[in-house]
């Protein structure tokens, strides 16, 4: 395989994956229709987003520093994180069926996701600039630029469609 087909390979991947943060933001609107009265009562609305932002910086602080390291670790952990806590996140239930319990436990997941989240620039920035060296003088930088800003400007894009279609 040629080295421009390894690289275009990888920095694929790494596109795919900075374009979580868009569709976290979205959060809150789809609560607030959900759940209008126990949500409007509930401290969740700036919890909920407290509490994923606060996630993000320490996944940043925490992958920042273990991606130079590790790249390929670091990348696979934040991304199995971001994974588990958003499935455990989607299958959350309150207690005995408590829309305050599932606004609770939604908090505490939506905190450890941020962590994944915020993990996925560091290490992606990371894999993405150790993977454009192998490209041609002139071209490094647009490429870099493409697989991390572009994807999450896109991201936000179409995360602001699909509210739309929820």
């Amino acid at each position: 395989m040629d080295t421009l087909t390894e690289s275009s390979g990888k920095l694929a991947l790494i596109y795919l994956s900075t374009g979580t943060k868009p569709f976290s933001s979205s959060v809150n609107t789809i609560l607030r229709t959900l759940y209008k009265p126990e949500y409007a009562k509930s401290n969740a609305q700036s919890n909920i987003s407290s509490l994923v932002f606060a996630g993000e910086v320490v996944g940043i602080i925490l992958f920042g520093y273990t991606s130079d390291i590790s790249r390929k670790w670091s990348i696979f952990a934040s991304t199995v994180i971001v994974f588990v806590f958003a499935a455990l996140a989607a299958g959350s239930y309150g207690a005995h069926g408590s829309p305050v319990g599932l606004l609770n436990a939604l908090a505490a997941y939506r905190f450890l996701l941020g962590i994944g989240i915020g993990g996925e620039y560091p290490a992606g920035s990371v894999g993405a600039s150790e993977s454009t060296g192998e490209l041609k003088s002139g071209q490094r930088n647009r490429w870099f630029i493409w697989v991390t800003n572009f994807a999450i400007d896109f991201g936000f894009v179409v995360a602001a469609f699909g509210m739309f279609l929820v």
